[in-house]
């Protein structure tokens, strides 16, 4: 699957155009990533002085536990690393923790993950839409869910 996601980026998507293997073929990026793009820079620091965005070191799972709701989820390849069970009980977790119409967002490389709580509805057409114009190539699959009543 990897494999076949690298011919995706090499053939089909603009290569000249993709930070991450630019990086990993030359060491260096030739185009940055968008979050460390000037314009990015400015929305992001703007997030923070507005107290829309808070970056945290905790564990996810101390944070969905201080009753705080939450809108959206940046997960990343974080599944990769539990067990089925482990990952089954975080979506739980989050689902418990997020306010209706909530999204998340996170990426599977080797370990298959997906949520089965009844209210995580999963997008699958707009996850696969975003998977096919993913630069990071690198993951087998995009997952795009939305916290439903």
């Amino acid at each position: 699957k990897i494999l076949t996601r690298a011919k995706h980026a090499l053939t089909t998507l603009d290569p000249s155009q993709n930070p991450y293997l630019q990086y990993i073929l030359t060491g260096q990026y030739q185009t940055l990533p968008l979050a460390l793009q000037e314009e990015s820079f400015h929305k992001i620091r703007t997030a923070l002085q507005e107290n829309r965005l808070t970056i945290t070191q905790k564990p996810i799972e101390q944070i969905l536990e201080s009753g705080q709701k939450f809108d959206a989820y940046n997960l990343s390849d974080i599944f990769e690393y539990m067990s089925p069970k482990a990952t089954q009980t975080l979506f739980k977790k989050i689902a418990d923790a997020s306010n209706s119409g909530a999204r998340l967002a996170y990426w599977n490389m080797l370990a298959p993950r997906q949520s089965n709580h009844p209210h995580l509805h999963h997008l699958t057409e707009e996850s696969e839409t975003l998977h096919h114009q993913d630069r990071a190539f690198f993951y087998s699959s995009f997952h795009l869910e939305q916290v439903t009543p």
